[in-house]
């Protein structure tokens, strides 16, 4: 765990309220700026993965097409081997 001190031990009470108020601001800068980056990776990794959806539903139905057209093919072969000539 890391720790740090927000505010030096030897300063006067006005000198330590500044202090707070210094190191709260610059906490809620640095906490918005992480949230944001977050955002901003979350966003790129959806559209990523929407990417990437679309690309296996587009491999899903080339795949059902030949199965469907090879199912078709082994019929008529079959129907073929079936009917007297």
């Amino acid at each position: 765990m890391l720790t740090a001190n927000l505010v030096s031990p030897d300063l006067s009470p006005e000198e330590s309220a500044v202090q707070v108020v210094r190191t709260l601001a610059r906490l809620d800068l640095l906490s918005r700026t992480v949230f944001e980056q977050l955002e901003e990776r979350l966003d790129l990794n959806v559209k990523r993965l929407g990417a990437l959806e679309g690309r296996i539903a587009g491999a899903r139905k080339k795949v059902v097409e030949r199965c469907t057209c090879l199912q078709c093919s082994s019929r008529l072969l079959s129907f073929s081997l079936r009917s007297p000539s």
